[in-house]
């Protein structure tokens, strides 16, 4: 809502070090990096409009439940060659369907696969919009 009432192309949840803004989003990225009851409150009512996935990074940002997946998953994150990697870029559509493509550094090991496994149900269902 803020992006399009103030035609601001800014991430909501950046580093500390992009704290700088001004008009509105200064005010929530302050709320957010005070780690406050309310801060927690507001993350929680939270949703992220993926939208295309362009301005959406698959590992680092919140885009899915309520934590970024580099912490849900570290082990695979350490081992993705994707990371820094915005959502539109990790995979394609096909016809009205969409790819997910995440690739390793190395071959995975079972225990690692079966973790991809899980990643996969949890972001099957989160797909960038086409055409957006």
């Amino acid at each position: 809502v803020v992006q399009s009432i103030y035609k601001e192309e800014k991430s909501l949840l950046p580093s500390r070090s992009t704290l700088r803004s001004s008009g509105p989003w200064q005010h929530i990225r302050k709320l957010i990096h005070k780690h406050q009851p309310q801060s927690l409150k507001f993350l929680q009512n939270l949703k992220v409009a993926l939208g295309n996935g362009e301005k959406t990074r698959f590992w680092e940002d919140k885009w899915i439940q309520n934590e970024a997946l580099k912490n849900s998953f570290p082990e695979l994150y350490s081992l993705s060659s994707q990371q820094n990697t915005n959502i539109a870029s990790m995979g394609w559509y096909e016809g009205s369907v969409w790819n997910w493509v995440l690739a390793w550094q190395r071959e995975l090991s079972q225990e690692e696969l079966e973790r991809v496994d899980e990643l996969h149900g949890l972001i099957i269902n989160h797909n960038p919009q086409q055409n957006k």
